[in-house]
């Protein structure tokens, strides 16, 4: 079992707006949590709420606009993990290819790390499933 998860989706929107989609707060509520907060700045913070209580904490790592945003946060609060999550941005013939790759589950037990590892690859795989479909990008 790989140490890392990559998910992929292709967003029927130009770069600008595929941007927005995964970096602004109201936009990543349509699909990532169900309130979010950032910072978008190296070293700005990120908080994720899912209205069952659940929270993950973060810090934005880096920002490259419109190709990258990168931030590092706890997935799990109950299990002491710190994981980084990249997400890229590039064109694609039919709108921009979103690239999600989160890394740092090696830290964890054999066991932890692949039970772990799958649980965050079906997360992500669903969410960009529903930004893939209809993204509302407010004006």
């Amino acid at each position: 079992m790989s140490d890392s998860v990559t998910r992929e989706t292709v967003l029927d929107l130009d770069p600008d707006d595929a941007w927005h989609a995964v970096t602004d707060a109201d936009q990543l509520e349509q699909w990532l949590a169900d309130e979010v907060e950032i910072d978008l700045v190296e070293g700005g913070d990120l908080r994720v709420r899912f209205d069952d209580g659940r929270e993950r904490h973060g810090t934005v790592e880096e920002v490259a606009a419109p190709e990258r945003v990168v931030f590092r946060w706890h997935p799990v609060p109950e299990v002491e993990l710190e994981t980084v999550v990249r997400i890229e941005l590039e064109p694609a013939e039919d709108g921009t290819r979103v690239t999600v790759v989160e890394t740092g589950f090696e830290t964890l037990p054999v066991a932890s790390t692949q039970a772990c590892a799958a649980v965050n690859a079906w997360a992500w795989e669903a969410r960009l499933d529903a930004a893939a479909g209809p993204v509302m990008i407010a004006a």
